[in-house]
């Protein structure tokens, strides 16, 4: 099996390395400098939105460029490239990576109504409508010219579509609408469909589309169920989709924004109503109209499932009723006019300093996509997945961030919130999750999951990452009975306090803080899951838990456990405390026979420290070749255990001359910026303890360099960085009473 293995990791890396085609382009991202109207071939012709990368055509080895220390908003959909060369989402220009926020801004006064007793909702702008009617028949006055219905009759949906002229069925003389439904069909949405198009929309514009409806029996229409999109192949959708409709029994007015991804003279608007409608029931409409708005009418067209204030200090509480707004922070969504509603003693926009609105939907919706890289990009602020899709393949996620991700309610369930970090759902094989940071997840920080057809998901890899404050680090389940999942791999992962992140509190099911989560779906067809060479750190509730399959579904060892207190692990509803239980878990689960239990000691930015029981501990494997930092391994006898392997730091000083200088002096580190190694040089004028320390940017120490008494001297000190992250570093020499600090630049 492992060399079945070895050639799939070499086979993937010869396919997403073959990017030789002299055809390829790159394209480029500018949030502030850039244009849609450009052609994106260059920074200085670059575009603007993501909205203009979603509708763009690339060719397998293209590379789409955000440029750094920007922030894009909204959401990514990828194309696929091929097996010719991957598409590639990365990044230019220096500094931080680009972030693309799942999330809207509400930091102005005037953002906000009051609508007394300490509830504001966000507001709405008053738009005007410009230009001629779109709609080809917006009013049924001759015939139905311009609608079509849509059954899909494997699932027995059933519906006509007519023009009628009975009195009370139209609003305006002498005709309108209906269709009467006979079976709405098994699958939600796509069933039944009642459409008009060829309408002209032109890229970046709103439209307005005003309809009068009711229906013989009362229903809902969801959130994004009335959808415009283009007729024609790419199938690019509006960025902002309808609010929830109630369709009552009498006559009433409804009122969509969209903002077109496209021009197109093929615009569609398109009802969904599969298992929506119900049976027997009739929808009558008339008086339609589809017009341009002279600007953003800025509604909130998504579930909201997270509010990060102040520059995510904190996070607001989400609650299912508007009846329950009774706290500051509390906040609740209205679908039905596309608000939020939040509690606040004032505005919100003066009691917070920074008010981001997470949307549910996916930062990058990879649905049915395959041979794309992401690289260096920070996603944050998405209520759904931070990357999520069905039916992917060679799909390569490396050196991203994710923060701030999930708590959304899921599609049509309005007591369960969801969100991972990255999730491939159902059918996946070859995908690689590496060098990675997921820090406040929702859910897991990745998982591999699904549920309905069966299915089959192999060679996938999570290895070399940093997860902390998820409720899981990763959760893995599948359904139903036939699927097949095989060749998953864990490894090498630094996994920290899950359970701990802001959504635990929030949870309806606040047990699930466990790094490890397996769940009963998961059938008899699973083979080779590998967990191994990981760091579990801290959970809120079990290191580990098995709830309704054997524990022996994966193979778990060669890993480092630590939990100060409470169960290392629930397996099928039996705890086992990590102090006291350590040996019967080992035998229960079958589990960890090599692995330590003890603290793995680690650096505040997570490397080993050099008394770590980490170093040496781990096995060898062959998926895993490099650390987070790309430093090779082992650098020891062995593998060690977590993302980062031990380097040797070189901790000799050189006195490079013997005169007595007259004072002390540290002196700018050379070369700077470095990689991997600079020179310190610093004068002691008389003997002193010397104490040489190296911080972030938080000023955090990373490290010490010497620590030790030393006698008068020009010293010169070589410092090797492989074991840290790219950055700016401050370095500061406290020898006597002189104190000082410098700035380095690590760039790798």
């Amino acid at each position: 099996m492992k060399v079945k293995t070895v050639l799939t990791v070499i086979l993937l890396l010869v396919v997403w390395n073959k990017h030789s085609n002299s055809q390829a382009k790159n394209y480029y991202v500018d949030a502030t400098g850039g244009l849609d109207a450009n052609n994106g071939l260059s920074p200085s012709s670059a575009w603007k939105t993501l909205e203009r990368v979603n509708v763009a055509t690339f060719a397998p080895g293209d590379s789409i460029l955000f440029k750094r220390e920007e922030i894009f908003r909204g959401n990514l959909v990828p194309v696929s490239g091929s097996a010719l060369g991957n598409i590639t989402y990365g990044a230019y220009g220096i500094g931080s990576k680009p972030k693309l926020f799942g999330s809207v801004q509400k930091d102005s006064l005037s953002n906000w109504v009051n609508e007394g007793g300490n509830i504001w909702h966000t507001s709405q702008k008053v738009v005007n409508t410009v230009g001629a009617e779109l709609l080809p028949n917006p009013d049924f006055n001759t015939n139905l010219s311009g609608w079509y219905e849509y059954n899909y009759t494997p699932n027995g949906a059933s519906a006509a579509l007519s023009r009628t002229t009975v009195a009370g069925e139209y609003y305006t003389s002498p005709g309108g609408g209906k269709l009467v439904c006979t079976n709405h069909g098994t699958t939600l949405f796509s069933d039944i469909q009642l459409w008009t198009c060829n309408c002209s929309i032109d890229s970046a514009k709103w439209y307005k589309f005003i309809f009068k409806a009711k229906a013989s029996q009362q229903f809902t229409i969801p959130s994004g169920y009335i959808k415009l999109f283009q007729n024609v192949s790419p199938y690019a959708t509006s960025s902002t989709l309808s609010k929830a409709v109630l369709i009552n029994t009498s006559w009433a007015t409804y009122e969509m924004y969209y903002k077109s991804p496209i021009t197109t003279a093929y615009g569609r608007i398109t009802f969904y109503f599969g298992n929506i409608m119900p049976n027997g029931a009739t929808f009558y409409f008339d008086s339609l109209s589809f017009k341009e708005v002279d600007r953003d009418p800025g509604l909130i067209s998504f579930d909201v499932g997270e509010v990060i204030f102040n520059n995510e200090a904190l996070c607001g509480i989400k609650v299912k009723n508007d009846t329950d707004l009774n706290a500051q922070g509390k906040f609740w969504y209205d679908l039905y006019n596309a608000n939020l509603k939040i509690y606040s003693v004032s505005n919100p926009a003066l009691f917070y300093s920074n008010i981001e609105i997470a949307l549910t939907q996916h930062l990058i919706n990879e649905d049915s996509k395959s041979y794309v890289t992401y690289d260096n990009l920070d996603l944050r602020y998405g209520a759904a997945h931070g990357i999520g899709g069905s039916n992917t393949h060679h799909i390569w996620i490396k050196d991203l961030d994710f923060s701030w991700i999930g708590g959304g309610f899921q599609p049509g369930l309005v007591d369960v919130r969801y969100g991972n970090g990255v999730e491939f759902w159902c059918a996946a094989h070859d995908n690689i999750v590496e060098r990675c940071t997921f820090n406040q997840i929702y859910d897991a920080a990745y998982t591999v999951q699904g549920k309905g057809k069966v299915y089959e998901a192999y060679n996938i890899y999570f290895r070399n990452n940093i997860v902390s404050n998820c409720e899981s680090s990763y959760e893995f389940w599948g359904d139903p009975a036939g699927t097949y999942i095989h060749d998953i791999y864990f490894e090498n992962n630094t996994c920290l306090y899950a359970g701990f992140g802001w959504g635990h509190a929030q949870r309806p099911d606040p047990e699930h803080g466990t790094h490890l989560m397996f769940w009963g779906y998961v059938n008899e067809q699973t083979k080779n899951i590998y967990i191994r060479n990981n760091i579990f750190l801290e959970s809120s509730n079990y290191g580990s838990r098995f709830d309704g399959t054997t524990a022996t579904i994966a193979i778990v060892d060669y890993n480092c456990w630590y939990e100060s207190s409470g169960a290392v692990a629930q397996i099928n509803g039996t705890n086992y405390n990590y102090s006291t239980q350590w040996a019967a878990y080992q035998k229960a689960s079958k589990h960890d026979a090599h692995s330590v239990h003890v603290n793995p000691l680690l650096n505040p930015d997570y490397t080993l420290t050099n008394n770590s029981p980490c170093i040496d501990s781990g096995i060898t494997t062959l998926e895993v070749v490099e650390d987070y930092n790309r430093a090779p391994r082992p650098q020891g006898k062995q593998y060690d255990i977590g993302a980062f392997e031990s380097t040797t730091p070189t901790t000799s000083v050189e006195q490079v001359s013997g005169a007595i200088p007259r004072e002390y002096e540290l002196c700018q580190n050379f070369p700077n910026p470095f990689n991997p190694t600079t020179t310190i040089s610093f004068s002691l004028p008389s003997k002193s303890f010397v104490s040489l320390n190296v911080f972030d940017l938080l000023g955090r120490e990373v490290t010490t360099i010497i620590s030790e008494e030393m006698p008068a001297g020009n010293y010169s000190h070589q410092w090797n960085a492989a074991n840290m992250s790219s950055g700016i570093y401050f370095y500061r020499l406290q020898a006597g009473s002189f104190t000082e600090t410098k700035k380095l630049v690590l760039i790798k």
